[in-house]
């Protein structure tokens, strides 16, 4: 069985750049020695939120979703911006989106969207001792908050009512801690 190897860019062409993404088209040698084009999209990182409000509660979100058409429930979060640290995108979405703020925030996880042509990484906290301190909104937010028990989020995650799958991934993520196995 022959060993995964990395491809040589040949070149890199810049497809269309607007606020959200950029989408580029990449031609790669691949070991064999053919060539191959793949489309990139290039965005920024994601934090998302598991905001714990209690041993045994936590706060999701419901919030339209243009894409699917679909009113969702799911973990809040949002991109990194520009000279923003992960903790301080984890913050600012927190109070922006639920209006809390968490006196610690524990990385739990980080995984890629989809590594075969997205850039970007999510990456999960917990966020624990919760404050009120709301913000604004972003202008584009329509989102219903919703606190819920971690049982009932994960059983609501393994019947696919939440079918978001950053949501169910970072619920698993944070089922050990929620529960108290880990500090």
């Amino acid at each position: 069985m022959s060993k995964a190897k990395e491809e040589k860019v040949l070149n890199s062409e810049t497809i269309f750049e607007g606020e959200e993404f950029k989408l580029r088209r990449d031609t790669v040698e691949l070991p064999s020695g053919k060539t191959w084009e793949q489309p990139i999209v290039e965005r920024p990182d994601e934090v998302i939120l598991i905001p714990q409000v209690s041993d045994t509660e936590i706060i999701m979100i419901r919030q339209y979703r243009r894409g699917v058409k679909e009113v969702l429930l799911e973990l809040p979060g949002g991109k990194v911006r520009v000279g923003e640290s992960e903790e301080e995108a984890a913050n600012r979405e927190l109070e922006e989106e639920v209006g809390y703020k968490a006196e610690k925030l524990v990385k739990i996880g980080e995984n890629y969207i989809a590594p075969s042509w997205v850039t970007s990484r999510r990456i999960f906290f917990l966020a624990r001792g919760l404050t009120e301190n709301p913000k604004a909104p972003d202008l584009d937010e329509n989102i219903e908050i919703v606190k819920i028990s971690l049982q009932e989020a994960l059983a609501k995650a393994q019947s696919s009512k939440i079918k978001d799958s950053k949501s169910v991934l970072g619920l698993l993520l944070a089922k050990d801690y929620l529960r108290g196995s880990t500090p």
